[in-house]
Order: C-alpha cells, then structure tokens, then sequence
C-alpha cells in the first residue's frame, strides 16, 4: 500500500476514529465502575509446589488492568492519527481543505460538492488527489 492510499483510508476513517474513541471512553468507565472483588474462595485455588497460588481476584485484577492497557493504547493511537490529520489540513488551500472535508469526513458524492463548491464534478477527483499528496507525508510518519 503506497502512502497516497494510506493516507485516503486514515481520511476516510476520520468520523469512525472519533466514534472509536468515544466508545473507548465509556468502556473504560464502565470497566473501573464494575468490579466483582473478593469472594468466597473457589475450589480452584490450589497451592502449587512452589507454594504460589493462583487467585481469582489477582486474576480478575491482571486482566482488567490488561484490557484497559490496551484501551488506552487505542485510543492514543486514535487520538494522535485525528491530530496529524488536523495538522495536517492547514496546509491546503481552502478549496482543497473543504473538498477533503466533504468527501472524507462527510462522505459526500463528489456531485454534491461540485454543487456545493461550484466547481466542475471531473475536476473535484483532481483537488483531491493533490490534497491527499499534499499531506500524505505529514499523515503518514
């Protein structure tokens, strides 16, 4: 995959991210609100020869700490890819910046932003693509 697609899929993955991260945000919120803690001793605690056990409640603790690790993990991602694409967009034209507006992060038909834009439907394909070249290098480092 060269660095123009690349960089059209992060562009048309821009609403879904922010969605992502929110999702994230109430997952994690809704990990650290329930916990089931300590409980009877189950039959599956046994001692080993090393005398080290295996509890359920360190168990419940390592895994919960393990999947949040890796919801904030996403989510950083997620939030550092929506910050270089902001960045990014500063340095288009304002035609450009608004035709990458409407066909990636408001999915618009390329008819629609000709009308919009009042510009010609074959020439929107064309600002397009030198905005995703414009800004490929910056997205995608």
């Amino acid at each position: 995959m060269n660095l123009y697609e690349k960089t059209e899929i992060l562009l048309n993955s821009y609403k879904i991210m922010i969605v992502e991260i929110k999702n994230i945000n109430l997952e994690i919120e809704s990990m650290k609100e329930e916990y089931t803690g300590c409980g009877a001793i189950s039959l599956d605690e046994k001692s080993s020869p090393t005398n080290a056990f295996t509890s359920t409640v360190e168990n419940e603790v390592v895994t919960r700490e393990k999947r949040l690790y890796q919801l904030e993990k996403l989510k950083r991602e997620d939030i550092k890819t929506i910050a270089k694409i902001d960045n990014a967009i500063v340095i288009l034209s304002p035609l450009e910046r608004h035709c990458i507006e409407m066909i990636c992060f408001k999915s618009m038909q390329y008819k629609e932003v000709s009308k919009e834009l009042s510009i010609d439907y074959s020439y929107v394909g064309e600002v397009k693509h030198r905005a995703i070249d414009k800004i490929s290098h910056l997205v995608c480092i």
